[in-house]
Formats: structure tokens, sequence, C-alpha cells
């Protein structure tokens, strides 16, 4: 089974810690994010969750990873940290955007 990776800020690791996520790295400096992500590249690590503020010093190392062909693991997934989102649109709605070609909103009922 696929395990979870965790990149953030000291306080958003503490939490995924104590949630029994092992894989984690406190976010100090891109250099050092890049390397643990090279090194979850050769294991069997499904998800890297990742926060926004961090994946955006990274965007590039980021972007080139998720362009390699053939990659299916891991999917890194991006949250917002303890001061709330970058900004309102998100990657998820980005990728979906990418895929499908259009917004997909869902409507209240």
């Amino acid at each position: 089974m696929s395990e979870i990776a965790v990149i953030a800020d000291e306080d958003t690791v503490a939490g995924f810690r104590l949630a029994g996520v092992s894989r984690v790295l406190v976010h100090s400096d891109p250099a050092r994010t890049e390397g643990f992500i090279r090194e979850i590249l050769t294991m069997d690590v499904g998800v890297v969750v990742i926060t926004d503020a961090v994946a955006a010093q990274i965007r590039s190392f980021l972007d080139r990873l998720r362009r390699e062909k053939g990659r299916v693991k891991p999917i890194f997934v991006e949250i917002p940290d303890k001061g709330g989102p970058l900004e309102f649109d998100d990657g998820l709605q980005k990728m979906i955007r990418r895929v499908v070609g259009t917004d997909v909103a869902l409507e209240a009922r």
C-alpha cells in the first residue's frame, strides 16, 4: 500500500504527524525540499501533500515532474497552510480546467 508524504510548515507537519504520517519534511529551503521529493520518487509514496506556499517556491520543479510522460505516482496535492490559500484559484481547479477544457462547478440545491 502506498504511503503519504507531507511537505509543509512546522505546524502543518505536526498535525499530519499526529494523524500518523511519518514521511514528512518541514520546509526550510527549496533545494532541500527538491531533494526530499527526489528521494520520495524512489519510494512507494502515492500522495505528496504540500502547502501552496511551499509549492510556489518550487513551482518550476513541480511542473517538470507533472509533465513527465508515464509518471502516475506520486500525486501532488496542494493545500493551504495556516495562513490560508495563496490565491482563490487552486491547483485542483486548474488541473480540471486543463483536462476538461472548461471550469467545472457544482451548484447548491
